[in-house]
């Protein structure tokens, strides 16, 4: 997503895997799509298998992703993120998103649900 209008303020970065990871906080327009996204997301999700709750988890994950990741790490839709990355991976980056520095609580309680999503490693 572009972050054209996103304010220097509302930018920040996180060290994940030996590199850099650069967020934009969502603003409340995107907040209130995301429950649409994460709904359209589902029908295109891999992994039929897994329960239903998993698979809102991962989905809501994406689009969280989708929607926050800033610079050359900002994906052009939820199922770019789906391909750039393991299930295991968004679920750490959902949770940097929201405890930036390492410390407090995480209250996005489905993030670390969708750890067991898939074996296979995302390229980051």
């Amino acid at each position: 997503m572009s972050r054209a209008g996103c304010l220097p303020e509302n930018r920040f970065s996180v060290p994940y895997l030996g590199r850099t990871f650069r967020f934009c906080r969502r603003s409340a327009w995107q907040e209130l799509q995301f429950s649409g996204a994460a709904e359209r997301l589902l029908e295109h999700l891999p992994g039929a298998d897994l329960p239903g709750r998993q698979k809102q988890a991962v989905a809501g994950n994406a689009v969280l992703l989708w929607q926050a990741l800033d610079g050359p790490d900002a994906a052009g839709s939820p199922e770019e993120i789906l391909r750039r990355f393991s299930a295991g991976q968004i679920a750490d980056l959902v949770r940097l998103y929201f405890e930036p520095d390492g410390g407090g609580e995480v209250w996005y309680d489905e993030c670390g649900v969708n750890a067991g999503f898939s074996g296979e490693e995302g390229a980051v």
